[in-house]
């Protein structure tokens, strides 16, 4: 049984978005990942053994991990990491996770390695109804525009950056204006 939890945290102007999940018995490790404006600040990895624990205890452990990453940012415990700088890996930052409509299209600018290949796929409740690719530019940049979804409900666009052999995915949870 694959589950897992969502949860927006505010803190002062600031609203990190947690995310936990079991990935089941093929990949048997608990996730949990911190982000602010789609960019990841930290992550947590607990491997498990599928045999030797229930699917209550994994849940208890997916809850338990959640929750502790949860009240670390409420409390203000929560340091956000430097691994994504340090750590050799691909990067991937939104760059305008505040106005990303533009010209009547949806136009997500991100941060990446120079030459990096840039993926991105639009879901809309869970099913995919666009993607778009670009190389980064000299700079970083890339850009990857999307026709305006016609359907309302949940979207999240999920960024892939490919760079000297390393791979980043990076998942954005847009939310709706009242």
């Amino acid at each position: 049984m694959i589950f897992g939890y969502n949860t927006d945290v505010p803190v002062g102007d600031k609203v990190y978005h947690v995310q936990t999940e079991d990935r089941g018995s093929k990949h048997p490790v608990i996730d949990s990942v911190i982000y602010l404006k789609g960019r990841i600040l930290d992550k947590r990895r607990t491997p498990y053994v599928p045999g030797e624990v229930s699917p209550e205890k994994i849940k208890e452990m997916v809850t338990h991990q959640h929750k502790e990453l949860v009240e670390s940012i409420k409390s203000g415990a929560f340091i956000p990491g430097s691994a994504d700088a340090t750590d050799g890996q691909v990067t991937v930052e939104l760059l305008n996770p505040d106005s990303l409509e533009e010209n009547g299209r949806l136009l997500f600018r991100l941060k990446a390695p120079a030459g990096s290949r840039v993926q991105a796929c639009l879901e809309m409740d869970g099913k995919e109804v666009q993607r778009a690719e670009s190389t980064a530019d000299s700079k970083g940049i890339a850009e990857l525009p999307f026709l305006l979804p016609a359907q309302s409900g949940s979207a999240a666009v999920l960024f892939r950056a490919v760079a000297q052999g390393s791979t980043r995915t990076v998942k954005f949870v847009m939310r709706q204006q009242s």
